[in-house]
């Protein structure tokens, strides 16, 4: 990290907590120039929902390509094979089945 920050470490001639502590702080402050706090900005959930709102998608041009029987055999021998090891239904199959 020094190298990468250019922090000088070249009066480290042993591996000491104290040392190395410095060190870090100073790998630290060097990442984190500019910024004026640890809080992270996000969006408010309004923001976001409204965000989510100006998307139009119209589905009626969305083309959807059914699996063919051969694959859907192959993801089944591989779901057989996942619950084999696991001992254990899949979330798959779970979430799928009916209750």
């Amino acid at each position: 990290m020094c190298e990468r920050y250019f922090v000088d470490n070249s009066n480290r001639t042993l591996h000491g907590a104290l040392l190395d502590a410095r060190l870090l702080a100073e790998c630290y402050l060097a990442m984190t120039r500019g910024q004026e706090s640890l809080v992270m900005e996000l969006e408010t959930p309004a923001a976001a929902a409204a965000a989510l709102a100006a998307l139009s998608v119209d589905v009626s041009n969305l083309i959807v390509l059914r699996a063919l029987p051969d694959e859907l055999a192959l993801h089944e021998s591989y779901l057989d094979r996942m619950e084999k090891e696991a001992k254990g239904p899949s979330l798959w199959r779970r979430i799928l089945s009916p209750t």
